[in-house]
C-alpha cells in the first residue's frame, strides 16, 4: 500500500510512516516539513516504509514568511536523515519547477508513479 499527499497531506504521510508499517511507500510532494520541531521529531522516529519520495518546488523556500522559508533546508535535512535510516536507494528528492502552487496534481502523480515503479 502507498500513502501520499501534497503539502500538509505530504507531512501527514511522512508522520504516518513513522507510526505504522502498513505502508510500503510514501509519496510526499511539497510536504510541510517547515512545521516547528519536525526535524527533531523525525530524528527520533524512523519511518517503517520501504520507499519514500520527496519533492519540493524550487521557489518554495523563497518566501517572506521565515517559518515557511525553512522548508528547503528542512527537506534537505529530512532527505539526509532518510538516506541514513532507509539507505540511499530507498528514497529520492526531486526539485520541481515553481512555487508551492505550481502543478500540484502533476507533482503528486509523479510521486505516486515513482513509488509504484520503485516497489516492482
Amino acid at each position: 500500500m502507498i500513502l501520499g499527499g501534497y503539502s500538509l497531506g505530504g507531512l501527514f504521510a511522512l508522520w504516518a510512516s513513522m507510526q505504522t508499517d502498513c505502508f510500503r511507500a510514501i509519496a510526499a510532494a511539497s510536504p510541510s516539513v517547515w512545521i516547528k520541531d519536525w526535524i527533531p521529531y523525525a530524528e527520533k522516529h524512523a519511518p517503517m516504509a520501504d520507499r519514500i519520495y520527496l519533492s519540493l518546488g524550487d521557489r518554495e523556500e523563497h518566501v517572506r514568511n521565515q517559518a515557511i522559508a525553512r522548508v528547503g533546508d528542512n527537506l534537505r535535512a529530512q532527505y539526509g536523515l532518510l538516506q541514513r535510516q532507509l539507505g540511499p536507494d530507498s528514497c529520492t528528492l526531486v526539485w520541481e519547477a515553481g512555487n508551492h502552487f505550481t502543478d500540484n496534481e502533476g507533482r503528486l502523480a509523479r510521486a505516486f508513479s515513482w513509488c509504484i515503479r520503485s516497489l516492482r
